[in-house]
């Protein structure tokens, strides 16, 4: 059967087609949207040499990117940063993150990378932690990509042990939706970042889950597309299983790819989860930056 979790591609074929259809993607942006959360795009004012997309992380927004981005349109990329479906609303409370489906997510990502194609002569993606599981998905079937760079991937909690994770999230996509504070004591106390949802929701991690098990049996089947991969890891993780990804990272090169390589932030460092947005508290980006700007541009 084939899975519903697929896309047909329809590259943008010129720099004003793509234009068109980045102001199409930012009608979405309604007035229920935080101006903050809105989709960025950062443009040379034509068709230039790269462009890079950038996806943001869940209860995140493209704010997430106020200082990569630009780092990336001063090295002459043109730079898309979508919203993604239900995140970046000014109710930071809002109840509809709870219906986002994988679905959507990928129909979003798929629409930002055709529009790249028509921004520049080779195409980057970046993804974060649920962006980094999008970003994956771009890696396993856009050969049209010239290279993704995986960040913390959300493929295994921590908090689920490894070999239950496929049951923990059949089990959440059918069991009532429960939301759940990212702090617990602070609940939603304006704690920066203020962009960023106070609390997630049991479903959309589940369809998160759902996506990355369908890339690791894509992954176990077939090699990448893309023609680079760079899987950057966080040993100091606090929210995420890193075996999951490594174990990606071998699925891939057992079906003969040889276009990946890993990168890994030491535990000692003590980076937080989320080592991209500089609002987070207890960021490092003075040592994170530097790092993930070489391997997006070498």
């Amino acid at each position: 059967m084939r899975s519903k979790l697929a896309s047909s591609p329809r590259p943008a074929t010129s720099y004003a087609e793509a234009a068109a259809r980045v102001e199409a993607l930012g009608a979405a942006d309604g007035a229920s949207v935080n101006p903050l959360c809105r989709t960025q795009f950062l443009t040379h004012g034509r068709t230039v040499e790269r462009a890079a997309v950038l996806l943001h992380g869940l209860t995140s927004c493209p704010r997430q990117y106020q200082a990569l981005a630009p780092s990336c349109y001063d090295l002459g990329y043109n730079v898309l940063v979508p919203r993604l479906p239900r995140h970046g609303l000014a109710d930071r409370l809002t109840e509809d993150l709870a219906t986002l489906t994988a679905e959507e997510l990928l129909a979003c990502v798929a629409e930002a990378v055709d529009i790249a194609r028509g921004l520049a002569d080779r195409v980057t993606v970046v993804g974060l932690s649920m962006g980094g599981v999008l970003a994956s998905w771009v890696a396993q079937h856009r050969e049209d990509v010239d290279r993704v760079v995986i960040v913390s991937p959300g493929f295994a909690l921590k908090a689920v042990p490894l070999a239950a994770t496929p049951l923990a999230w059949r089990l959440a996509r059918w069991l009532p939706n429960r939301f759940v504070w990212w702090d617990p004591v602070r609940k939603a106390e304006p704690v920066p970042p203020l962009h960023n949802y106070p609390r997630f929701a049991t479903r959309p991690v589940a369809e998160v889950l759902r996506l990355a098990a369908t890339i690791q049996a894509q992954a176990r089947r077939a090699r990448p597309a893309a023609r680079s991969i760079i899987v950057v890891t966080n040993a100091n993780d606090p929210v995420l299983n890193n075996a999951s990804t490594n174990r990606l990272v071998d699925q891939w090169r057992r079906r003969g790819a040889e276009q990946i390589r890993t990168y890994e932030f030491s535990a000692d460092l003590g980076l937080v989860h989320d080592i991209i947005d500089p609002d987070q508290v207890g960021q490092r980006t003075d040592l994170v930056y530097p790092v993930l700007l070489d391997l997006i541009t070498a």
